[in-house]
Order: C-alpha cells, then sequence, then structure tokens
C-alpha cells in the first residue's frame, strides 16, 4: 500500500497515512511511495493533497502503474467532486522508463464505466437500443448504447442493471447479463481502454439479449429518460443491430 508524507516536519502516523494537525498551504508538498520509491506529491493552491492521494481514482491509479516504470513526482492539477466523492482527477506525473528515459505524464483519472449492448428478437430480426443524449465535451448530440460510470464498489454487472433501468426504463438481472469482455480476454483486462494516451477509462462491455413483443419493443422507441439531479435528458431509440453501427461514431458502441 502507498504511503502519504508531508516533508520538512515531525508526522503523526494514522491509518498508514501521515497528516499535520496544521493546515496544508500550496508550499506544502508530501512524499508518496511507488515500488518502495518516493515520490514527490504537490497540488494546485485550492486542491487537497490528501483526500486526492486517499481517492481511490489515485490509489487504482498508483497500484497499476508498472513497477519499473520509476515514478518521481505528481502534480494534481484539478478535482471534480460527485456528491462526497472524487469523480475527475487530472494530474501530472513525471516518470521514466527502466532505461531513464521520460514518458508523458498528463493523466486524465475518471476510473472505469459500463456499457451494455441489447440484442432484442422481435419476429425474427435482432434490434438494438441507443440512447441520445448530449455530450458537451464532443459539443453534439450523441447516439450510443447505454453506458454509466462505475461507483468505487466496483460492481460491474450491479452498476450495468442500474443503468439500464435509468436510462432505457427496463428492470433486469445482474446474472442475465453476460461479460463479453471476459469472453474474450478473460480476467487479464479490466475493459476497453477507451483513450489511453490521456486517460484511465476503461469500460466493461455487457450484452443483454432475449425475445421481445412487438408492442413492448415499439414502447421504448421515444422514451424520454435520464436523471433530473445530473442534467440528463435521455431519448431512447430501437434501431435494426445490423444498421446500428452505421448511425454512430461511438467507440465502445462500436467495440460492443
Amino acid at each position: 500500500m502507498a504511503l502519504l508524507k508531508r516533508v520538512g516536519w515531525t508526522p503523526v502516523f494514522q491509518s498508514r497515512v501521515w497528516f499535520s494537525q496544521q493546515t496544508p498551504t500550496q508550499t506544502d508538498h508530501f512524499e508518496g511511495l511507488h515500488a518502495n520509491r518516493k515520490f514527490i506529491i504537490t497540488a494546485e493552491p485550492s486542491i487537497q493533497i490528501k483526500r486526492c492521494f486517499d481517492s481511490p481514482l489515485f490509489q487504482k491509479w498508483l497500484s497499476n502503474l508498472r513497477p519499473s516504470f520509476c515514478l518521481e513526482s505528481v502534480h494534481f492539477q484539478s478535482a471534480d467532486l460527485f456528491g462526497e466523492r472524487i469523480g475527475f482527477l487530472k494530474l501530472k506525473a513525471k516518470v521514466f522508463d527502466s532505461d531513464g528515459h521520460p514518458l508523458p505524464g498528463i493523466a486524465f483519472l475518471r476510473g472505469g464505466a459500463v456499457a451494455i449492448l441489447f440484442v432484442l428478437r422481435c419476429d425474427g430480426k435482432d434490434y438494438t437500443i441507443l440512447v441520445s443524449q448530449a455530450r458537451i465535451p464532443v459539443g453534439d448530440q450523441i447516439c450510443e448504447i447505454p453506458a454509466g460510470m462505475l461507483d468505487d464498489s466496483g460492481d460491474f454487472t450491479g452498476v450495468a442493471a442500474k443503468e439500464i433501468e435509468e436510462e432505457v426504463g427496463l428492470k433486469i438481472k445482474p446474472e442475465e447479463l453476460v461479460d463479453l469482455g471476459k469472453e474474450v480476454w478473460g480476467d487479464q483486462f479490466p475493459g476497453t481502454f477507451t483513450s489511453p494516451g490521456g486517460s484511465d477509462e476503461y469500460v466493461g462491455l455487457f450484452l443483454y439479449k432475449r425475445e421481445i413483443e412487438k408492442k413492448e419493443l415499439e414502447s421504448l422507441h421515444g422514451r424520454c429518460t435520464g436523471l433530473e439531479d445530473h442534467h440528463e435528458r435521455i431519448v431512447v431509440k430501437i434501431v435494426p443491430l445490423e444498421e446500428a453501427r452505421r448511425i454512430t461514431s461511438d467507440s465502445k458502441t462500436l467495440v460492443a
């Protein structure tokens, strides 16, 4: 387990993390451990270093960092809260490979997500469900398979079932989902990495497949869903499965 230590003062040790009873300022820096080597941790003035260090996002990133990589320093640049937990974390790390060559170190941490491919068979034809919603980072309305971020529990199937209910309005059991990633590579990877050059995000892909009556299928099309407190405005679309790849460029949809 990584340790956090404030530099230049006498630490108090508690719960395997060193902390001060003084209020940190922007001039403070801390030390952590990776592969039994110390690294320096700093942050922008408004950022709480200890809270970022302790967050599951950072701890997951740190544990995934290859032991052969030499981590010299981490600077926390920004953090966004989702309620009481850190949902997004941006950092700049100074890292070297085993030969001493510097490596690109800017990372946007947002953790894992789940996405669900529906295959609904009606009158001998396969259909799927896409949801249309505004995606401000790309500045457009995007059609994609239902998806959502993992919480700190890491419960893939439970989160997937919850997202289906929130975005589509269908209640399903977690055991009805097929983990497509495990079908391909077993437990080797946590999911599909969407943009590993800049983000740690990975998506666990699941399949939900069943027969459906025409009346139920038609009742799903055009349904408006989403969580008001998350400012979601989602419209459900039913499309023939073979046509889905031609009406979206969303990567997780195409991979699934």
